[in-house]
């Protein structure tokens, strides 16, 4: 994110500000957009496991029927708060509905993203290596991480 004296994202008490740069709203559109995409044709894509967690860590056949009866449904909600995003990606104000939005949707980002890069508790922003084919990936994970962040912050009251 580019150094700023107000967080780029924050609450006011006409609701939450999004002051992102062109580049930044560009590239959430871009990764909001494949997440649809991935979404929509393959929901079973072994990066977006951890969308749609086991409920039944024990319980194979009971996880499999959770599954059947909540994958949908989930699946529907996700893809609204996408589509709610994709909407509001050119605001400089969001309600709290679409605040909610940008928070789930960008968990789900960071998620996904995470999870292509076996990302984990041990993993260090300050460790990157310029060399790695995966450092712009991971950058961007960092900087949804900071987005996050910013999200929460502003959805407190």
């Amino acid at each position: 994110m580019i150094f700023r004296s107000k967080p780029p994202i924050r609450r006011t008490d006409k609701g939450v500000v999004v002051d992102l740069s062109s580049g930044e709203r560009d590239l959430l559109r871009v990764l909001v957009l494949e997440l649809r995409h991935r979404l929509g044709d393959d929901p079973d894509a072994p990066e977006l496991r951890r969308l749609f967690p086991t409920a039944y860590h024990q319980d194979p056949q009971r996880d499999a029927e959770y599954q059947i009866l909540a994958r949908s449904e989930l699946n529907d909600a996700r893809l609204g708060s996408l589509e709610t995003m994709l909407a509001s990606l050119g605001a400089n104000l969001l309600g709290d509905d679409q605040a909610q939005c940008w928070l789930t949707t960008v968990n789900q980002l960071r998620l996904v993203l995470g999870t292509r890069l076996d990302i984990g508790e041990d993993d260090d922003e300050d460790e990157l290596d310029p060399a790695d084919p995966e450092a712009q990936e991971r950058l961007i994970y960092h900087w949804l991480t900071g987005v996050l962040v910013l999200l929460v912050d502003a959805s407190m009251v």
